[in-house]
C-alpha cells in the first residue's frame, strides 16, 4: 500500500460539516417554502372563505329572524313556508364562494348583501322583502336563476304549497 499524505484523506469533520450544511439548507429552504406559501394560502383562500362565510350567517340570522315578524295578511304556514325556502336559497345558492358568479361585482355585492338586507328590513316586512332577497340571489349567483325558477316560494304556485309542506322555523 502506497503512503499517502494525511491532508490528502477527507477528515470526518469535513464529512461532517458537509452533511450538516445540506441539512440546514433544507432547513432554511422549507423555512422559506412556509414563510411563502402559508401566508399566501392565509391571503388567497383561508381568508376570503372566513369572510364570506360571516356575511352568508349574518344574511342567514337575518332571514331567520323574520320568524317573529310575520305580517298580518300572511298566515303562518305560509310565513314559515317562505322562510324555509329562502334559507334553502341562501344555502343552496350562495354557501360558499364558489356558488357565486365568478365577477368581482357578484362577490363584492354578496358580501354588502347582509347590510342591504338588513336595511330593507328593519321597518315592515312582507313577502316583497323575501322576493327582494331573491331577486339579488340570482344576480350574484351561478344557480341563482335557475334555483329561483324552480324553487322560488313567492309565486302563487309554490305558495299553495304552504299548508301541505313543513319547512322553515316555527312562527309565532
Amino acid at each position: 500500500m502506497a503512503w499517502q499524505p494525511i491532508q490528502d484523506r477527507p477528515s470526518p469533520l469535513d464529512s461532517r460539516s458537509a452533511g450538516r450544511a445540506t441539512v440546514s439548507y433544507a432547513w432554511l429552504t422549507v423555512i422559506g417554502i412556509v414563510l411563502v406559501v402559508v401566508p399566501y394560502w392565509y391571503l388567497s383562500w383561508l381568508r376570503p372563505h372566513q369572510i364570506h362565510s360571516q356575511a352568508y350567517h349574518r344574511l342567514s340570522d337575518a332571514v331567520d329572524s323574520l320568524a317573529r315578524r310575520r305580517p298580518a295578511q300572511v298566515t303562518r304556514n305560509e310565513w314559515r313556508f317562505l322562510i324555509g325556502w329562502t334559507r334553502n336559497a341562501i344555502g343552496n345558492c350562495c354557501s360558499i364562494p364558489e356558488f357565486l358568479n365568478p365577477d368581482r361585482a357578484s362577490h363584492d355585492r354578496f358580501l354588502t348583501l347582509p347590510d342591504r338586507f338588513e336595511e330593507r328590513i328593519a321597518g315592515e316586512v312582507g313577502i316583497d322583502s323575501i322576493d327582494w332577497l331573491w331577486d339579488e340571489l340570482e344576480i350574484i349567483s351561478k344557480y341563482g336563476a335557475q334555483y329561483s325558477k324552480h324553487w322560488r316560494p313567492t309565486t302563487p304556485e309554490h305558495l299553495a304549497e304552504a299548508d301541505h309542506v313543513t319547512i322553515g322555523p316555527e312562527v309565532p
